[in-house]
């Protein structure tokens, strides 16, 4: 299923503490990702072609130029010769793209390069919010387009769009030859400020009109639980985008007003994002001078300490497994070893270093790995992952019949909280 964009990574931000930050294709069943690639295509871009998941620094680096012109001549030889010589005609743009992918392709996996296309999905998934109309859908083996989400406080939403709409005309283009990325684009990038849609529901044609504007992407789901008299809350978080710490905050204070005696945080599946928002989030539950985590670059090591004076104390139980990467397992780690939380799951991916993403003039991007994040206690993580306190599998009735009452690790840890 795609999504207007979705992102699976982790992001460091700033050179000492990060500043808190208040606002500011894959195939699946047969299906492709359609209008919500902005999430999905970053999902796809970073987390398969680049090896897995990423925690990303974006502090204010430098690039080392290189200060001879021996270097840059040998390439410039190189770059002229092909362009020259090779017997079809040479995309030059892809060509440099194709030269800088190679130069970091020696380095580590997580040392990567985007071009302006991937660069600006990424970006505009991390920041949380696009210009569109805030609908998730899917593109069958057949070509056929279906609505699989609608999100809240949306221009779909308010126009009338449904889940399980087929969508069969968008303005006057023939969509049934169109691919889901291409509608994704065209509902998104068009110089227009409203669209008209056409979707087949119950056999019948429902014309809608639908004005674009700025759809924030949710990346957060709340709900609660009740077991032996307790009430247990529940928040998943599905990436740490630059809005999702505004959301957490705000799906934590409406669960607190319902008077729960627990927390379960869920961040199976979540492959990362921005590292500060991840501090942001730990320091609603560690106490002030408590360390969040550490990084080690090549000079020395660094440790990042809460500086609020909000905490809390009633139990957290965090759900990981195999998928869990990056800035979740800074999450995981840190509540495990300062605030005490059960980790209730399989273990983690392993993912245990920090990129810095460096903009380039053509409008890419390249990902520099710069350090290794260690644990608050100073362990490392990388190609070692997060060992749960309770290990538990998904179990096979979950595969067959996905649930709440099915999800043995969601079972798990309510049963724990509701000692």
């Amino acid at each position: 299923m795609d999504k207007e964009k979705k992102v699976n990574i982790s992001i460091k931000n700033d050179k000492k503490k990060p500043a808190k930050k208040k606002t500011n294709k894959k195939n699946f069943l047969g299906f492709k990702l359609g209008e919500v690639i902005v999430l999905i295509a970053i999902a796809t871009i970073i987390g398969v072609f680049s090896g897995s998941f990423l925690t990303y620094s974006l502090v204010d680096g430098k690039v080392t130029r290189v200060s001879s012109n021996k270097e840059i001549g040998e390439f410039e030889e190189a770059f002229n010769s092909i362009v020259d010589e090779y017997y079809e005609k040479v995309d030059k743009n892809k060509l440099i793209d194709a030269a800088i992918d190679g130069m970091l392709s020696i380095l580590d996996d997580y040392t990567s390069y985007m071009d302006s296309e991937e660069t600006s999905d990424f970006n505009e998934r991390m920041k949380g919010e696009y210009k569109g109309i805030g609908i998730e859908f899917v593109t069958t083996a057949e070509n056929e387009h279906f609505v699989t989400n609608v999100f809240e406080n949306t221009p779909a939403l308010t126009a009338g769009v449904k889940m399980g709409d087929q969508i069969v005309k968008i303005d006057d283009l023939d969509i049934s030859k169109m691919t889901g990325n291409q509608i994704a684009s065209y509902i998104k990038e068009s110089n227009i400020s409203k669209i008209k849609m056409v979707v087949k529901r119950e056999g019948n044609d429902v014309e809608l009109t639908i004005n674009k504007a700025h759809v924030s992407l949710p990346s957060i789901n709340k709900k609660t639980f009740e077991s032996n008299g307790k009430k247990i809350g529940y928040i998943g978080i599905s990436i740490f985008a630059n809005n999702t710490y505004d959301q957490f905050k705000k799906a934590l204070a409406e669960l607190e007003s319902k008077n729960i005696n627990s927390l379960i945080i869920d961040v199976r599946n979540n492959s990362g994002g921005y590292l500060h928002v991840t501090d942001d989030i730990l320091e609603l539950f560690l106490k002030k001078g408590e360390t969040l985590y550490q990084t080690k670059d090549q000079n020395k090591v660094h440790k990042y300490y809460d500086k609020t004076e909000e905490n809390r104390t009633y139990p957290v139980a965090v759900l990981i497994n195999n998928a869990s990467a990056s800035a979740s397992e800074v999450l995981a780690s840190s509540l495990k070893e300062i605030y005490g939380a059960e980790i209730i799951g399989d273990t983690s991916f392993g993912k245990g270093t920090v990129q810095q993403p460096v903009d380039i003039s053509n409008g890419g991007m390249i990902k520099i790995t710069t350090s290794e994040w260690l644990t608050p206690l100073g362990n490392t993580i990388n190609k070692v992952g997060v060992k749960p306190t309770i290990e538990v599998g998904l179990g096979n009735d979950y595969l067959t019949n996905p649930s709440d009452q099915t999800d043995m690790q969601l079972q798990r840890a309510i049963t724990e909280l509701a000692k």
